[in-house]
């Protein structure tokens, strides 16, 4: 299963509310609070170009936020080379339609996810 990122902040309902999905599909993630290492601000701005959180990747390819990954969830329950149950990421049709920047992760699913905790 890839290793998936959350950059949140305590604060914030939408990192929260990103992390219960995760948790709910026992997903195991890692969070980098940007309160404690203010430097991942500039880290966020370099990888997404966006200075908001939650932001989200999975392996090395960018999800985006709270909404993208309910999103994910929404696509059912698909399963491919060990990747996530129930997180199917959008062909390159539908990301371009949808505006997002998928990288190229059409074929993969999230494993494990509808997601985890951090």
């Amino acid at each position: 299963m890839p290793n998936i990122v959350v950059y949140a902040a305590d604060y914030c309902p939408y990192c929260h509310r990103a992390r219960v999905l995760l948790d709910r599909k026992g997903a195991g993630y890692t969070v980098l609070d940007v309160n404690r290492e203010p430097r991942s601000w500039d880290e966020i701005a370099r990888r997404t170009g966006r200075d908001t959180v939650p932001q989200i990747f999975i392996g090395d390819r960018y999800v985006g936020g709270c909404d993208d990954l309910y999103a994910l969830d929404r696509r059912g329950d698909h399963d491919q080379a060990g990747a996530a149950p129930g997180l199917a990421l959008p062909d390159a049709d539908e990301a371009e339609h949808a505006g997002h920047r998928w990288f190229g992760l059409a074929p993969y699913l999230v494993a494990g996810l509808p997601l985890a905790r951090g």
